[in-house]
């Protein structure tokens, strides 16, 4: 879940910078369920939990459309249907 966690951190830091976000900290929390699907493993669920500390005068809505930016860019999707390499 650690490479899950920083993806989710990097692509939540762009989006912010380009959209004029100001904080003074982050940290998140990334947790998954693996299962065992078909006789493959698969990760079937995570949930991340960021905590940001915006700026005086910090837009909170933004933030938190911002966090849903970055959950929802392709790059952090799951293939229903993964194929084998």
């Amino acid at each position: 879940m650690a490479a899950v966690n920083i993806c989710l951190m990097t692509t939540f830091l762009a989006v912010a910078e380009r959209a004029g976000v100001v904080f003074t900290s982050y940290e998140s929390q990334a947790e998954g369920r693996l299962e065992l699907v078909e006789g493959k493993f698969q990760v079937t669920l995570i949930t991340w939990r960021p905590r940001i500390t915006l700026a005086s005068g910090g837009d909170v809505a933004k933030a938190k459309e911002l966090i849903e930016k970055a959950e929802a860019l392709p790059h952090l999707q799951f293939d229903e249907n993964p194929r084998d390499p």
